[in-house]
């Protein structure tokens, strides 16, 4: 019984997150109570060291050294990704403190709510192709804030739409999300295949909430209120700070498919040229403009407790996997359902609750060997498991990193998500994936 022990605080710690707000204690704290507890148990009990328990080492030493290279790979992955959305949020903070998302939200001209929620959507779904839903999720959150100064509701359900849009945009390109790179780079799937098989599914996913919200969402917003005097004169200004920290951003996908750069280090470099050019031009900001935000201030305003929430979330996931729940998932998967589409259903619901990247390492795991035409490259099993588990990830606020990204943006509860969002979302998901198995 100890085996489910794990599961156990995972489905505890989620269940006490939901309950932030009447429990009064920050989410933040509950999800690192949560990562520890797990890890404090795998570390603690040695029949968890590897599960299934026939697979367990006999030698003390042995046992040791399978923990620590746990860990050691779990921090460190970890790391990435935080690092990752460390820089993305200050890059973020920075554009917006010199104005630049005053500069863009001045050139979107229509202030109908109907309207926005189209051009928030359909933006980030094209956009996330580009560069990945984490990081467009993050970037058209910000622009949704300056835009949509008061009506903390409504923007509430715009950030909602750009985290269900940029998901289901990362699904079809190979550097759209990071499940859909690990297949790509893994050689389950190709570039023009991905295109052509889960542009359209995806892209159902993606306007089949915009649909169902339309009737609804009327009314004009107000006219955005700059905080600074930036935009009386500081077009050039204003504008280049945004080209330069967009332009960076969009080098992270470039380096790594020219350099294979980790992409948190390609992150750190936009960071750094766009905190160079703003500490350089900053005198003459001052001057010209009144105050303006340094690298150094903007790294004080990026909000941490959502990077201490990401991380209690990722340690305990990861401790679910160093102890061979997903992989004995998986072979479970494999022996007792046996059919590819509802196998990649099941993955996709899952990834609303854990993230996807265990999982796809997993089913890469278990089913990377098989022999049926379905799990070759480009096969059905692998196109429909990259859809699945880029999509299922907004079926809850929490699914992805985009969705605690833009939680943590705009403090969404996660109650609030799961009644009026993931309804939507789901109506999404399945819309797209019967699209997929009718042509498959």
């Amino acid at each position: 019984m100890l085996v489910y022990l794990i599961p156990l605080i995972l489905l505890l710690g989620y269940s006490a997150i939901t309950m932030e707000r009447w429990l009064s204690v920050n989410k933040a704290a509950l999800a690192l109570l949560t990562g520890v507890a797990v890890w404090l148990l795998y570390l603690s009990v040695p029949e968890l060291v590897s599960w299934p328990p026939h697979e367990v080492p006999d030698i003390r030493a042995e046992r040791e050294s399978i923990s620590e290279r746990a860990i050691v790979t779990s921090t460190g992955e970890i790391a990435e990704i935080i690092f990752f959305l460390m820089a993305a949020l200050t890059i973020v903070e920075l554009i917006n403190g010199n104005g630049g998302f005053d500069f863009i939200s001045r050139l979107i001209r229509t202030r109908s709510r109907k309207k926005l929620i189209w051009v928030f959507g359909l933006t980030s779904f094209f956009l996330s192709a580009l560069l990945d839903n984490l990081t467009v999720t993050i970037i058209m959150v910000a622009l949704s804030q300056s835009l949509v100064a008061n009506e903390e509701k409504f923007r509430w359900k715009v950030a909602s739409v750009i985290l269900i849009s940029a998901n289901a945009g990362g699904v079809w390109s190979p550097i759209g999300d990071v499940t859909t790179i690990m297949l790509w780079v893994d050689g389950k799937l190709s570039t023009g295949h991905l295109f052509g098989a889960l542009f359209i599914p995806s892209f159902v996913a993606a306007v089949v909430p915009l649909i169902i919200l339309s009737p609804g969402t009327r009314g004009l917003i107000d006219e955005p209120q700059p905080e600074s005097m930036m935009l009386k004169g500081a077009l050039g200004q204003s504008g280049s700070v945004f080209a330069i920290g967009v332009l960076g951003l969009l080098t992270v996908p470039m380096l790594r498919g020219l350099t294979d750069l980790p992409p948190f280090l390609g992150m750190q470099l936009a960071l750094a040229l766009l905190w160079i050019y703003v500490d350089v031009t900053f005198k003459a900001y001052q001057v010209d403009f009144g105050p303006q935000l340094q690298g150094h201030q903007a790294i004080r305003r990026i909000d941490m407790p959502t990077i201490l929430f990401f991380l209690g979330i990722l340690l305990a996931v990861d401790g679910m996997e160093a102890t061979g729940h997903f992989g004995a998932l998986a072979r479970w998967l494999k022996a007792k359902v046996g059919d590819v589409f509802l196998i990649n259903g099941v993955i996709g619901v899952l990834s609303a609750i854990v993230d996807n990247v265990p999982l796809v390492a997993a089913s890469v795991e278990a089913f990377g060997d098989s022999q049926e035409e379905v799990f070759d490259k480009d096969g059905a099993f692998w196109t429909f498991l990259a859809y699945s588990a880029g999509t299922g990830g907004s079926l809850t606020i929490i699914g992805s990193a985009a969705g605690v990204a833009a939680m943590g943006l705009e403090q969404i509860s996660f109650g609030w998500y799961l009644k009026k969002m993931a309804p939507l979302a789901l109506a999404g998901f399945l819309s797209g994936a019967l699209m997929f198995i009718s042509v498959n």
